[in-house]
């Protein structure tokens, strides 16, 4: 579990797991699942994913961008995060930049684009400070 004093290593490996655990749920589809909207006014699973991949690769753009060292605790905002993104019965609206194009999706192009995005974000985790 990730907590206020988790390091990067720990952060990675939470994140890994839920990527398989996405990886576990396109797998279990079919290809007709993929394109089809579950409930009234929800994306498409393809589209969950292609959200997923494009939120992944702004964090990768964003810890590779040069920024200053931070003057406050890392952790400090560990627990509004969580609050705010696991509470399921909160529904968000996405910032533009991330919602995903209508479709069709193809199961296994999303499932490659998901693993590309999660191996970047893991390279620009090794970036060196600016």
């Amino acid at each position: 579990m990730i907590s206020e004093t988790s390091n990067k290593n720990e952060i990675l490996t939470a994140i890994n797991e839920s990527i398989s655990g996405l990886q576990d749920l396109m797998a279990s589809l079919d290809k007709n699942e993929i394109n089809k909207v579950p409930y009234k006014d929800s994306w498409t699973p393809g589209q969950l994913f292609r959200h997923v991949k494009k939120s992944i690769n702004g964090m990768a753009n964003a810890m590779q961008m040069e920024s200053k060292t931070t003057e406050r605790d890392p952790g400090e905002k560990i627990q509004q995060l969580k609050k705010a993104f696991l509470d399921f019965s909160n529904k968000m609206q996405s910032p533009d930049f991330i919602i995903p194009e209508a479709g069709p999706y193809e199961k296994n192009n999303v499932s490659d684009e998901l693993n590309k995005a999660f191996n970047k974000f893991k390279e620009s985790t090794k970036c060196e400070p600016k």
